[in-house]
């Protein structure tokens, strides 16, 4: 059980991580690929709301993930002092 926890906080923090990874590459290119130099007159216009909420989205993904991780690892520690 708290395996299965853990590794759902685990799935977590890596889709967070990917998540804030994509956000700050669109802010960083300005939603414009690396096309050297040739821009893609039909992309949709860039929209750095979307990426900086996206980003916020990843970050509050990646505090409540820490949390389910934190939770489990106090829960196993306090069935062990139990046992023990």
């Amino acid at each position: 059980m708290i395996e299965s926890v853990l590794q759902t906080g685990l799935t977590g923090l890596q889709n967070s991580q990917q998540q804030i990874n994509r956000a700050a590459t669109e802010l960083t290119y300005g939603g414009v690929a690396n096309t050297g130099g040739a821009v893609d007159a039909s992309a949709p216009p860039f929209n750095a709301t979307a990426s900086l909420v996206e980003l916020k989205q990843g970050e509050q993904l990646f505090n409540a993930s820490a949390k389910v991780i934190s939770t489990a690892d106090t829960t196993l520690g306090t069935l062990l002092d139990v046992i023990a």
